[in-house]
């Protein structure tokens, strides 16, 4: 908090018979970090975070259609997707690519067996 004294001066009114002084600009230095000084795992407990619900899908394929095609859609109707039978699926996280998997069944559901994580430094925004 500047005083009172701070003001004037940086106002350049100190009292009436001095000219104001000109502004000093300096330029920010921002102190540089390194990745591994502030990694959360060697430094803090996750139990903060431990509750918190997030959105986990499974893409089984996809593709590209257009409108009128949907709008013949019925009972029984067939869409082709972009992967082969035994083919890797997408696994996503809060709707980013996180991994690779395999479809399983586990009793009468389906499941995912993770095959393979996606590298963080490749992924978008990163």
């Amino acid at each position: 908090m500047m005083t009172e004294e701070e003001i004037k001066k940086f106002l350049g009114v100190i009292n009436e018979e001095e000219e104001p002084q000109p502004s000093v600009i300096k330029k920010v230095r921002w102190p540089t970090f390194n990745n591994q000084s502030v990694k959360l795992k060697d430094r803090h407990n996750y139990d903060f975070i431990k509750d918190v619900k997030i959105n986990v899908a499974a893409e089984l394929g996809n593709t590209e259609i257009k409108a009128k095609e949907v709008l013949t859609w019925n009972v029984g109707s067939i869409i082709e997707l972009n992967k082969l039978a035994g083919e890797a699926i997408d696994l996503h996280i809060n709707e980013q690519n996180m991994a690779k998997g395999e479809i399983i069944i586990i009793n009468d559901s389906f499941g995912v067996r993770i095959i393979a994580l996606n590298d963080k430094s490749k992924q978008k925004g990163n």
